[in-house]
């Protein structure tokens, strides 16, 4: 009887030490992981004030979808800027916002969300809650651009398919879509044209699941050629 008990403290204090190792290691690679998305975004957002915007502008503005973006390949028209950054959440679209809108840009062309819906999955948060900190954010956005540059154009692009969050994803298309057309905003879908059986189409997967290959980007390109050039 000792000697099973004396077991069984063992083995709980092996499990108990194990436990702790894991989340000291999995506490230091979230750190890593949150100081290089941190380096990166501070990064990206020092290099970017290096080139004023004006009103002559036409900014595209999300994350790692639109940073990717080679907009001057693309379009070889000297007025675009690209303002991506990847990882970037609507949270932190909004803290960074004001560098753009303070050049009274012609146009902006917004892309956003996935991130939101993919860490708060991984957080275990609600997904009706998810979809609407997202959607509530998204709306704080297009609200700031048309109060603090009223001038600008603003074209909402819906967030592409990505099947760990489709559900989120097609929830967060439907209600920007509705608020798009209260407010008279230019909702271009991009869902649609990239989707199948719930997930990126395989011909515009970089092999992520979630990223664009070149075909994906040219196809992009070809949705919005008309908004960009009008």
């Amino acid at each position: 009887m000792k000697k099973k008990l004396f077991l069984s403290i063992v083995l709980l204090s092996i499990t108990a030490n194990i436990f702790l190792l894991y989340i000291r290691y999995r506490k230091k690679t979230l750190d890593k992981k949150l100081k290089v998305e941190m380096s990166h975004s501070f990064n990206r957002q020092d290099i970017y004030a290096l080139f004023p915007i004006d009103s002559n502008s036409i900014v595209f503005l999300g994350d790692s979808q639109t940073e990717f973006f080679d907009l001057p390949e693309f379009f070889n028209n000297k007025n675009i800027i690209n303002r991506g950054i990847a990882r970037d959440r609507t949270s932190q679209i909004l803290d960074r916002l004001n560098q753009i809108t303070k050049g009274h840009p012609k146009k902006i062309f917004l892309q956003v969300g996935i991130n939101d819906l993919s860490l708060n999955k991984e957080a275990n948060i609600n997904s009706t809650i998810s979809v609407e900190k997202s959607f509530a954010n998204i709306k704080q956005i297009l609200n700031q651009i048309h109060q603090e540059s009223p001038s600008t154009k603003i074209y909402y692009q819906n967030t592409f398919p990505f099947s760990y969050v489709i559900d989120e994803v097609k929830e967060l298309n439907n209600k920007t879509a509705s608020l798009c057309k209260e407010n008279k905003i230019i909702f271009i879908d991009l869902f649609t044209d990239f989707l199948e059986e719930n997930s990126l189409k395989h011909e515009y997967d970089c092999g992520d699941g979630l990223h664009l290959n070149g075909k994906g980007y040219s196809k992009w390109r070809d949705i919005i050629k008309k908004y960009v050039e009008e």
